[in-house]
């Protein structure tokens, strides 16, 4: 009993979490918005946050990956020590990244029809994404300790410093969103930075060691990372391309479809929260044997049952909320939400069964079905896009996601249920930690 009031709590504190991280800004500050900012323009900043949300955390997941994995082997003094090694990595891996963006702005930006405001928003998001990349690093060690509470409370700081979008909006014109979220990303670290100050703080800041223990695992999961990041605004990005908001004909596309996806992603959250709570609760399992084939064989038929009833309950409630939260461009986006949800319920599927094969697989092994995964998003998108529009990218969606899905589905099926020889030989050393 007293298991599963715990794992509770931790499931409570993991949907507080989530929802302070993707709910407040699509349910509130993204509509608002819109509001104010007019259909066209919020379409431009929506592609400009796609554009770097592309890379997203990709940098820092391979070292989160590998705070989760090896976290729990280093005594207390060397837990301390590989945060601030790993927090170090993630923030020298974003710098020529930024400078990509900077520099590259305008070569994006053409992109998207020689787009004004993407061009204007993307240098300062992308000191945004850096910042953000080492907060999220600085976080994994929660995970591992299963501290959820702490988690939340920080998103929470980052979520609610968000909102200072809205006046500086009216004070610095569209500069001011992307401003607000430099301020909110910077602000969050300095607070994180306090929170652990007695952990952050100390010296010495780096360790060669811990750098290359990292670096055995951190390309392959980060590569893999950035495709599956990627592959996840690749319909944003054709829209923009073939529909630019900047041009008068086809300025609504964007939104409706960002409208219809980002309401289906919020009810699919599920899953997602899932996902996250497994794989910090596997940060302190080291080998696969501790879980029966039992256990494999439950989770995976409880995988399924849980998106059929996230498609459900999406499609019947989906409509309204796309009617409450984007009013102005409602009618498009319902017309696409039964397409949507379906994408995004199947997805749901192989995001359950990859925290699998991050935490006990072989790193190789993420970066190739990822790299299926992205082709197989890639090309449905390239077709009926062009032809289609927003109902061809909600299609493309649908067949990414069956292909996502059944890559990781089939790799979890056959490794920790049918060929458990390949699990059962898996050594923490495998992973790239300590022998």
């Amino acid at each position: 009993m007293s298991r599963i009031l715990t794992l509770g709590r931790y499931f409570s504190w993991t949907v507080l979490d989530q929802f302070i991280s993707m709910g407040v800004p699509r349910l509130i500050l993204f509509p608002i918005l819109a509001k104010i900012i007019g259909v066209e323009t919020f379409g431009s900043f929506v592609l400009a946050l796609g554009a770097i949300l592309m890379v997203g955390l990709a940098p820092s997941n391979g070292l989160i990956g590998y705070i989760i994995r090896d976290l729990v082997k280093q005594n207390e003094d060397d837990q301390a020590l590989l945060v601030r090694t790993t927090m170090v990595l993630s923030f020298v891996a974003m710098i020529p990244i930024a400078l990509v963006y900077v520099f590259g702005t305008h070569m994006i930006a053409g992109v998207f029809g020689d787009d004004p405001v993407v061009a204007r928003l993307l240098p300062i998001l992308a000191l945004y994404l850096m910042l953000t990349n080492v907060v999220e690093t600085s976080l994994a060690p929660y995970r591992v300790r299963r501290d959820f509470a702490r988690m939340a409370i920080v998103h929470g700081v980052q979520s609610a410093l968000l909102f200072l979008a809205i006046p500086l909006y009216y004070a610095m014109d569209i500069s001011g969103i992307a401003i607000a979220h430099f301020l909110a990303a910077t602000i969050t670290l300095c607070v994180v930075i306090w929170l652990d100050r007695g952990v952050l703080l100390q010296k010495p800041f780096f360790s060669l060691r811990f750098a290359r223990e990292a670096t055995k695992v951190w390309p392959a999961l980060s590569v893999a990372a950035a495709i599956t990041l990627s592959a996840g605004y690749l319909d944003r990005v054709f829209l923009g391309h073939w529909f630019p908001p900047s041009d008068a004909a086809t300025s609504d596309i964007v939104t409706t479809y960002f409208a219809a996806a980002s309401m289906a992603a919020l009810v699919a959250i599920p899953g997602t929260l899932l996902a996250n709570l497994v794989l910090s609760l596997l940060g302190r399992v080291e080998r696969v044997d501790q879980l029966d084939r039992r256990f494999y064989s439950r989770y995976i038929l409880g995988v399924l049952a849980s998106a059929m009833a996230i498609f459900g309950v999406g499609y019947l409630i989906g409509p309204t909320l796309v009617r409450i939260f984007y009013p102005d461009v409602a009618e498009g986006a319902v017309l696409l939400w039964p397409l949507v949800m379906l994408g995004f319920a199947i997805f749901n599927i192989g995001t359950l069964c990859r925290p699998f094969a991050s935490k006990f697989l072989s790193p190789v092994v993420l970066p190739i079905v990822t790299i299926i995964n992205f082709v197989g998003r890639l090309v449905p998108l390239f077709l009926l896009v062009p032809i289609r529009g927003a109902k061809g990218a909600a299609e493309g969606l649908v067949i990414g996601a069956c292909i996502m899905s059944l890559m990781w589905m089939g790799l979890y099926v056959k490794s920790f249920i049918i060929d458990r020889r390949v699990i059962d030989m898996s050594k923490p050393d495998t992973f790239g930690g300590n022998p």
